[in-house]
């Protein structure tokens, strides 16, 4: 018995020595800011030093982060093993949902977001460090505006925008490594985007979005790099740059469209390497008329602007590069294929490229394997693969149907059904006839709108089911002079023939009848609308019952 209670103690010891902490922040700290919990959640100017204690436990662990705008008063230092994750409730409750809590770390323009270290040669990271569920924006720095990340940092479910740099990468500065100039096995150490948006951000030198230094290693997969702008005439380029020495890296399943820089030719991507080895570009779209580098053919399945005129985007921004004006239109664009996209299904399978691992991998590096095999879900947390094959960029085409009807077919008829991807505003209309006026949406189960004309974005199937009622017209004051409805106490008489329709103050309707003579109806106290169809035309006069 003592043998078995001494094995239980060691087997808790040792769970507990290898377990890993959790820290917790949110916009302002609530209870004790101490960070241990949601409930003790720390606030924003604390969350280096909450990174900090995550970082000298034994076992590293994560910082979680509430939904909300941080405005970041310091670069944020990431720390080996410590991820942040983004994506949860203002107050912590409920499960992680990307799409509905959004997650922003802002530099408000005057410093970079995020960074691993300026020590020379850079530290690289000996486990997988994420960074998952974020926006990043309105950073500024010489490089690197949003992150400057080295070796083992992984970037996943994240919106990169409205960043401005004056060097190397607008955008993303990804770090040389002194150590491992020269790889000769595998797909080596390296960072990576996944699941990623690098858009609307400018540079006055070299690259808009993504810099990537000399003698290091990347992946990059599943993500949209679009509407960058360089204004650099000699050495900028919209998209991506590369540099030489460059090896065993990927670029896979992404969207490069309409990135500006002064030449055409480097709108999207140049690489300036000449002995690049195990480069993999494959299943891309680039919005040039044609492949500008050797490295991009069809042959990997990449498609270009001949191919295919354009991605298809739900809703782009009217305007390349970063606007501090127009942060609005910025997060208002909507990067997910449309259902008329042509690049629905042209993504990579699994299967499609045995030589080169779905869809990025980091090797190992310090004795430690670090290797993705696959990711599951898109930046907003829907399934990888909906059909049968992972699309391009970062959103998978996800179709919800919005169908459309009409209560009665006779008062008012109702725009076509609508097909969206998930997370995309869908727009209904309903029209009247004559004499009619709309109503309400109703989803089945709840009225959700009194506007004709509904915009929304369904997560799910829905049908829409508009209702009308009749138009009780403007002519209520021209037709009170006939006088063809008396008050006797609490009955309203109406003379005449033809049909009768009562209304109370509210629209509803009391009641109906066709009458060839006369009418006789007891209400209570209130305002009503009284309507007779006759064969001459229309009359309404509105009464008082007192």
């Amino acid at each position: 018995m003592r043998k078995i209670t001494f094995l239980m103690l060691f087997a808790f010891v040792t769970f507990v020595s290898n377990a890993q902490i959790s820290r917790y922040i949110k916009v302002a700290a609530t209870g004790a800011g101490t960070g241990t919990s949601w409930a003790d959640a720390a606030g924003t100017a604390d969350i280096q030093a909450q990174i900090d204690a995550v970082a000298t436990d034994a076992n590293q662990g994560t910082v979680y982060f509430a939904a909300g705008t941080y405005l970041i008063a310091a670069q944020i230092q990431l720390k080996n093993n410590v991820q942040l994750m983004g994506g949860y409730a203002a107050d912590g409750s409920g499960t992680r949902d990307l799409l509905n809590n959004s997650t922003i770390l802002d530099g408000q323009f005057n410093k970079r977001i995020l960074f691993t270290g300026d020590a020379s040669p850079y530290v690289a990271f000996t486990k997988i460090t994420k960074v998952d569920g974020f926006v990043l924006q309105r950073g500024s720095s010489s490089y690197g505006s949003a992150a400057a990340i080295s070796i083992g940092t992984v970037l996943e479910n994240c919106i990169i925008r409205n960043n401005n740099g004056s060097t190397y990468g607008a955008a993303i500065f990804i770090k040389r490594h002194a150590t491992i100039s020269s790889p000769t096995v595998g797909w080596n150490q390296g960072a990576a985007l996944v699941n990623c948006l690098v858009v609307n951000n400018s540079s006055s030198s070299y690259s808009a979005a993504i810099f990537v230094n000399q003698d290091t290693h990347f992946s990059l997969a599943n993500c949209v790099i679009a509407n960058n702008k360089s204004t650099d005439a000699i050495n900028g380029v919209g998209g991506l740059y590369w540099g030489q020495n460059v090896r065993y890296s990927r670029i896979s399943n992404s969207i490069f469209n309409n990135n500006i820089a002064p030449t055409s030719t480097k709108n999207n991507i140049v690489f300036q390497s000449t002995s690049e080895v195990q480069l993999a570009i494959f299943n891309n779209y680039f919005s040039d008329a044609a492949y500008v580098d050797a490295d991009i053919t069809s042959a990997n399945g990449n498609k270009n602007a001949t191919d295919i005129a354009s991605p298809g985007f739900a809703a782009t921004t009217s305007f390349e590069g970063y606007d501090a004006t127009k942060m609005t239109e910025i997060a208002a664009a909507d990067w997910r294929l449309s259902s008329n996209s042509g690049l629905i299904g042209l993504g990579s399978t699994i299967s499609g490229r045995a030589d080169v691992p779905y869809p990025y991998v980091i090797s190992t590096f310090g004795g430690v394997a670090r290797a993705f095999t696959t990711v599951t879900t898109d930046v907003q947390g829907s399934s990888r693969i909906i059909n049968t094959t992972v699309e391009m960029g970062a959103y998978e085409y996800n179709p919800v149907v919005v169908t459309t009807a009409s209560a009665n077919i006779n008062q008012g008829t109702v725009s076509a059904n609508v097909t969206v991807s998930k997370g995309s505003a869908a727009t209904v209309t309903a029209t009247p006839v004559s004499g009619y006026k709309f109503s309400k949406w109703n989803d089945g189960t709840t009225d959700i709108s009194t506007s004709a004309s509904y915009s929304f974005v369904p997560t799910a199937n829905v049908t829409l089911t508009a209702t009308f009622e009749q138009d009780l017209g403007t002519s209520v004051e021209q037709q009170k002079a006939e006088n063809f409805v008396k008050i006797c106490a609490k009955n309203i008489v109406v003379a005449g023939q033809g049909n009768v329709f009562i209304y109370n103050n509210v629209g509803k309707l009391v009641a109906q009848e066709l009458i060839s003579n006369t009418m006789v109806k007891t209400v209570d106290a209130g305002i009503y609308i009284v309507k007779l169809n006759t064969i001459k035309g229309v009359k309404v006069q509105k009464v008082i019952v007192y």
